[in-house]
């Protein structure tokens, strides 16, 4: 017998053909191909490291003093932002300024004598990481 020439076993409806396409289980497998393609570039998307390009702005939001490089608690760059949106963009325009091209390599929100502080983790054009220490109290927390 052969499959393609099968019909239903339906007892109403005898005269539907059924596909062959019904009886090849390869054929389901593969529709799934698709969605997990999909699945896999964006959890690879979402890992990846975020490239930081250089734009204008913000100049005025950072206090820029010469012993202020942001290497340490002690030399972290002060945000003079009122607001966290604003803040948190005078950093990253900070980081853009000075480090074109680099690459964000993480965040974390740190205390230093009960003083927030922002540390962004980069990885310069160069290849060096380098964390990047901001003092956060004039925003932190006033949205």
């Amino acid at each position: 017998m052969n499959r393609a020439s099968l019909k239903s076993q339906s007892p109403m409806n005898s005269s539907i053909r059924v596909p062959y396409d019904v009886f090849n289980v390869k054929h389901h497998r593969m529709q799934y191909i698709p969605i997990l393609i999909m699945l896999s570039c964006i959890i690879i998307a979402c890992s990846s490291t975020k490239q930081l390009s250089v734009k204008p702005g913000g100049v005025n939001t950072v206090a820029i003093a010469a012993h202020r490089d942001g290497s340490s608690f002690e030399r972290a760059i002060i945000i003079n932002e009122k607001v966290e949106n604003k803040g948190v963009a005078a950093e990253y325009t900070w980081i853009r300024q000075n480090y074109p091209g680099c690459k964000l390599n993480g965040q974390l929100l740190s205390f230093q004598d009960k003083k927030p502080f922002d540390i962004i983790k980069i990885v310069t054009s160069e290849g060096k990481e380098l964390s990047i220490f901001f003092d956060i109290s004039n925003f932190f927390g006033k949205l």
